[in-house]
């Protein structure tokens, strides 16, 4: 039977803080109130669980002036969007996992004419993930991992004339699990970005490189 669930979250969040490239940067402005409203449901269908949500986020839209070049608040961000994720068992040793999420982001409420229905920056209006991992039968605790991140373009100025585009990247793994003197312990390697692909990323006041191909090796172990 799907479980519903239903959350509304108001709270005094930070204000951000002024790029570099502003005149008053790395000034932080004022904190405001930011709230969330989210409705959804979950349910398990055998070996495989589903969810799926709609929400609305209401938050503070700050910008840099063209003419002033100054970091200010102006508005309202208005974020409404639907998620949804799978994650299930295929086999015995095959599971296979996913999600996307759809949004409408937009400016409201703005002193500035030009502003108003702007995309916000830095928010991309699809997402998308999938994942899969192997419990390799021949080779008992050691599992191979794998799984691909799409992110639709995303605007990088208020006016929205500027954007950076979409971009898929990937990553490989694997786990190996062992028992060391009776305790739990996990191997863990990663590649991150495998195909090492040359994107741009947005905090939304700023523009970087994306990661390039990373590898993370690490380990843990229960006590």
């Amino acid at each position: 039977m799907p479980i519903l669930l239903h959350n509304y979250i108001e709270a005094l969040q930070k204000g951000d803080t002024a790029p570099d490239t502003a005149a008053n940067a790395n000034e932080t402005l004022e904190p405001y109130v930011g709230t969330q409203v989210e409705v959804g449901a979950k349910a398990e269908l055998g070996r495989v669980n589903l969810s799926a949500a709609v929400f609305r986020i209401e938050q503070a839209n700050a910008y840099t002036d063209a003419m002033t070049n100054i970091y200010s608040e102006d508005g309202r961000e208005i974020h409404i969007g639907g998620e949804f994720s799978v994650l299930g068992k295929v086999t015995e040793n095959l599971t296979l996992g996913g999600g996307f999420t759809i949004l409408r982001a937009y400016v409201d409420k703005t002193a500035t004419a030009d502003l108003e229905d702007k995309t916000p920056t830095g928010v991309p209006e699809k997402m998308a993930r999938a994942y899969a991992e192997y419990a390799l039968p021949w080779i008992k605790g050691l599992t191979i991992t794998g799984g691909a991140a799409y992110i639709g373009s995303q605007y990088v100025n208020s006016m929205n004339t500027l954007s950076i585009p979409s971009v898929v990247t990937g990553d490989v793994g694997a786990r190996y699990q062992i028992k060391l003197y009776g305790r739990d312990l996990t191997l863990r390697f990663n590649v991150a970005n495998v195909t090492d692909e040359d994107y741009w990323t947005t905090t939304g006041s700023s523009l970087s490189l994306g990661a390039p191909r990373t590898f993370a090796f690490s380990t843990s172990i229960k006590f």
